[in-house]
């Protein structure tokens, strides 16, 4: 399942420690259709009233942008509109006071170079910020440092971000499959509310030339090709593997294979 978040509803991520650039925000979104901007993530300053926000421009031209305003908003936006109504994956990537750039669906970038020099953070929120308008929301996380262009195409086309090489730099991670807090990386997220829950697509394994619905949902509401996860990193022809799980009896595994190919269960009982 996936989250359903608005004002009212929103997703507090606890007590990051985020100091300055670079910082990466990755999340599967849908977006309703209507003539409103809304946030999918954002990291403020309360102080300052800065932030900086991963967002739907729906009352322009509907693109996902990312926008740090420290002062005045400088923003980076994807190169094609978001499809409302349906999941898609968007990466921004805060690298420098200069230089941000936004990815949908794992390319599409759109680049901003205004300067907005990070003046603090002390509030990481999931969801529409401003109005009672949700935005569904699965798989998010927040990563000290920039994903390479190759690690934000394999998460495009499936790859859960467990599995990537710069995993070692998550702050947060949610798979937002029944709430929040699963499987517990980073700090304890917390809502003032009972979260909304919503269905999310079919996950689609190929095999051969057919593609099969898996009887449970992974991790991302994506779909998977046999060549999604073939890598030229250096941790290529190893094997690792990772795991969480919880008193509810909730397990999951992460881990890159051989030849680079990256592997994700679950177990729910």
């Amino acid at each position: 399942m996936a989250l359903s978040l608005n004002q009212i509803g929103l997703v507090d991520l606890g007590s990051l420690v985020i100091t300055g650039y670079p910082f990466t925000v990755v999340g599967w979104f849908r977006v309703p259709s209507v003539s409103s901007f809304l946030t999918l993530m954002q990291i403020d300053n309360t102080a300052t009233t800065s932030y900086h926000a991963v967002v739907y421009e729906g009352h322009s031209a509907g693109q996902a942008a990312v926008v740090s305003k420290v002062g005045v908003s400088g923003a980076a936006r994807s190169t094609i509109a978001m499809t409302p109504g349906q999941w898609q994956h968007v990466v921004g990537v805060f690298e420098a006071h200069n230089a941000r750039r936004v990815y949908l669906d794992g390319g599409n970038m759109g680049s901003g170079a205004n300067s907005r020099v990070f003046d603090g953070a002390n509030q990481f929120r999931a969801g529409n910020i401003f109005t009672s308008t949700a935005v569904d929301v699965a798989e998010i996380a927040i990563l000290a440092g920039v994903l390479s262009e190759e690690e934000i195409g394999m998460l495009a086309r499936g790859c859960p971000v467990l599995c990537l090489p710069s995993a070692s730099g998550l702050l947060t991670y949610h798979d937002c499959v029944r709430g929040i807090n699963r499987p517990g990386v980073g700090p304890l997220a917390s809502s003032a509310v009972s979260l909304t829950v919503v269905d999310h697509p079919r996950v689609l394994m190929a095999r051969c030339s057919l593609s099969l619905a898996q009887p449970c949902r992974t991790c991302g509401p994506i779909q998977i090709d046999q060549k999604s996860y073939v890598s030229s990193f250096s941790e290529q022809g190893q094997f690792a593997a990772a795991g969480v799980a919880d008193g509810a009896g909730q397990a999951a595994i992460a881990g890159i294979a051989a030849e680079g190919s990256a592997l994700f269960g679950e177990v729910l009982c």
